[in-house]
C-alpha cells in the first residue's frame, strides 16, 4: 500500500507542473515583478536610511550641547539612551528590508525552477529528499481508497503557497487566452 501511495504522490507532481513556455512568460513577469518590488524595497531601505541619518544628527547634536554646557550629563545621557535605541530599530528594520527582498526573489526564482520539473525531480530523489518535497510544496495531503477491497489509492492534496498562487495563475492565464497546451496536467 504504501509504494502505491508513493506512486500516486509521484503522478500527483504531475497536476502542478508547467509547460516550459508558461514557466517562460511567468519568469518574465515575475522578473519585472522584481524590478517594481526592487524599486519600492529601495525607496523603504532609502527612507530607513535618512531616518537613521537624521537620528545619528541628533546624537551628535546632543553631544555639541553638551560640550557647550546647555543640557546636563543626565539629559544627555536619557537623551543618548532613547536615540541609540531608535538606531538599533531603524538598523534592524533596514536589515530586514533587505534580508526580505533578497529572500523573496531568491524562493520566487527556486519554485518556479522546482514547478517547471517537479514531476522529474521528485522521481529522481531519494526517500528523505521527497519527503521534504512534500512539505514544500503541500500543506495537506489526503489518501483514501479508490473503492473498498481495491488496492488502488486516490490522492488530492492543498498546495502551499507560493505554488497555490503559481497554479492558479496558470489557470488565469489560460482563462484568459493562454492556450489550454501550457497546462501538463492542471486540472
Amino acid at each position: 500500500m504504501i509504494y502505491e501511495v508513493e506512486d500516486q504522490i509521484a503522478e500527483y507532481y504531475k497536476k502542478i507542473q508547467f509547460t516550459e513556455e508558461f514557466c517562460g512568460k511567468l519568469r518574465e513577469q515575475m522578473l519585472t515583478d522584481i524590478v517594481e518590488q526592487k524599486k519600492q524595497s529601495a525607496k523603504e531601505r532609502d527612507d530607513f536610511r535618512r531616518e537613521r541619518d537624521r537620528l545619528q544628527n541628533r546624537q551628535k547634536k546632543l553631544m555639541e550641547a553638551y560640550y557647550d554646557s546647555l543640557i546636563n550629563k543626565e539629559l544627555l545621557q536619557k537623551e543618548q539612551s532613547d536615540l541609540s535605541k531608535q538606531l538599533v530599530d531603524i538598523e534592524a528594520k533596514l536589515t530586514v528590508a533587505e534580508e526580505e527582498y533578497e529572500a523573496t526573489e531568491r524562493h520566487l526564482m527556486e519554485a518556479l525552477e522546482l514547478i517547471g520539473n517537479c514531476h522529474k525531480a521528485y522521481k529522481q530523489a531519494p526517500d528523505s529528499v521527497r519527503r521534504t518535497f512534500n512539505q514544500v510544496f503541500f500543506e495537506k495531503i489526503y489518501v483514501s481508497p479508490n473503492r473498498e477491497g481495491d488496492t488502488k489509492v486516490v490522492i488530492k492534496a492543498d498546495l502551499q503557497e507560493p505554488f497555490q498562487s503559481l497554479t492558479k495563475n496558470q489557470r488565469d492565464f489560460c482563462a484568459v487566452g493562454f492556450s489550454q497546451r501550457h497546462l501538463v496536467g492542471v486540472t
